[in-house]
């Protein structure tokens, strides 16, 4: 008994489940149509009515935003919206990227309700500026060709679409490869960038050869400025080498010309300074003799 009321319950909720979500997905799909609109610019939303209403209204995420008999219009659309009453579309001007959802379209006639009407509007930002064409790499191939690769980059990376055309050939996607052959000149590249509400396209040309001297020029340039450098650090190297031998020469000079100076004195000085022993011996307030010499033999007397 027990079991077969699990087995009861598991099957009632497996139902209802599968029907939630039969529901949810009717709902999400409600929407069939689907537009894109220019943010900052204008959209006309169309009813698809011809006839008379008794009624007509529209929502947007199911908030009313515009009644033909009048009334508030939300705070988020005040000012921007207008209903034409002629056919029933909704205006929208001065679109912003938070104006994006789900606008309905309710109306009634004399017979009654009549279907909703859903449109999804997805607002979106134009390219503010062109695409901008880059160099990846270049690879030598035979016959003087090569492969180049290049990359297109946009302002924007969500949802926008790449297109090349290379040699009247249309390729997709931010990168392309091709292979150049020199006899043809230069190849132009050029790339598109579009999203629903705008476009911008850039173009650059290629050649083997250009990017070779470039490349060979850049290399010249780093290798000299290599050389110079080495040879700027050699020769202060070198002046500094020499300065500082020329300072120790100098201080070894100075040092054998004061020792020479302190053990004799000059000649001339000899001569006159000369006297005998005894004077020196007397005169007790003269000073003592300043050389090794005299102070030698001053020291042998004293004995």
């Amino acid at each position: 008994m027990l079991r077969d009321k699990l087995f009861c319950f598991f099957v009632l909720f497996g139902y209802n489940s599968f029907w939630l979500l039969g529901v949810r997905s009717q709902a999400a799909d409600t929407c069939q149509t689907q537009v894109y609109g220019r943010a900052g610019g204008a959209i006309v939303l169309s009813s698809g009515v011809s006839e008379t209403l008794k009624t007509a209204l529209w929502k947007c995420n199911g908030t009313k935003i515009a009644d033909v008999r009048g009334g508030d219009t939300a705070p988020q659309f005040s000012g921007r919206v207008t209903l034409d009453r002629a056919n029933y579309s909704l205006i929208v001007k001065e679109l912003k990227i938070t104006d994006s959802g789900d606008f309905n379209f309710v109306s009634e006639n004399e017979s009654g309700q009549r279907p909703t009407r859903c449109i999804r509007l997805l607002v979106q930002e134009a390219l503010p500026r062109p695409p901008s064409v880059s160099l990846v790499n270049i690879t030598a191939s035979t016959n003087e060709s090569c492969v180049i690769l290049v990359q297109c980059s946009a302002a924007f990376d969500k949802d926008v679409s790449f297109r090349w055309t290379v040699n009247n050939d249309n390729f997709t996607g931010p990168r392309l490869q091709f292979t150049h052959a020199p006899p043809g000149g230069a190849t132009t590249a050029t790339c598109t960038v579009s999203n629903h509400v705008s476009q911008e396209s850039s173009s650059k040309s290629f050649s083997c050869q250009s990017s070779d001297n470039k490349h060979k020029g850049l290399t010249m340039v780093l290798v000299i400025a290599g050389l110079s450098l080495v040879l700027i650090v050699c020769i202060v190297a070198l002046v500094a080498s020499c300065r500082r031998k020329r300072t120790n020469q100098q201080t070894e000079c100075n040092d054998d010309l004061t020792l020479y100076a302190e053990i004799e004195d000059p000649p001339s000085n000899r001569i006159l300074n000369h006297c005998p022993l005894y004077e020196s011996v007397d005169h007790k307030q003269k000073p003592k003799a300043q050389t090794v010499y005299d102070e030698i033999q001053f020291s042998r007397m004293q004995q």
